[in-house]
């Protein structure tokens, strides 16, 4: 009578093992890489939107300014901007140590205005004929985990 031999070597589970190994490390090296492609992209579209936000806020205060001075560094880049409109007094810092854009209203307590801000520059234009509105140059550079997002901004003066 034969004995019912069913069943796996060790050979065998052996192979089997080292197979579903191999299999398992490309899954993962798969995982890992998106989840850093998924890490970067993150990074970068929150850079964007820091950005907007903070251009956004530019553009409606400076548009509507009466009067504005900017205090620069030695390197050219801003360290305070103060804005006169209608309705308010507004200030701008970078916070340097902190990377971070803060404005407050009228001396009121700073508030965040946007994070991973590395600087931000001021440079008035000239009055082109054509509107005679003085026009106002501003760039604001971020940085966040090894990626720079810079944006740049025209904006027109509506008040002399």
């Amino acid at each position: 009578m034969k004995k019912d031999q069913r069943g796996f070597t060790l050979v065998e589970l052996i192979v089997a093992i080292l197979i579903m190994s191999m299999v398992m490390l490309a899954a993962a090296g798969f995982v890992v890489s998106a989840a850093n492609s998924y890490r970067v992209s993150n990074i970068e579209i929150e850079l964007q939107m820091e950005a907007q936000i903070a251009v956004n806020q530019f553009n409606d205060i400076l548009i509507e300014a009466i009067w504005y001075d900017t205090q620069q560094k030695a390197d050219g880049t801003m360290d305070k901007l103060t804005v006169m409109t209608a309705e308010a007094v507004y200030t701008f810092r970078v916070d340097t140590t902190k990377h971070q854009l803060m404005f407050s209203v009228n001396g009121a307590e700073e508030a965040l205005l946007a994070k991973y801000c590395e600087s931000v520059q001021i440079t008035p234009g000239s009055k082109p004929a054509e509107t005679n509105k003085q026009i106002v140059s501003v760039v604001i550079n971020f940085l966040n985990s090894g990626k720079t997002y810079t944006t740049t901004s025209c904006i027109s003066l509506r008040n002399e």
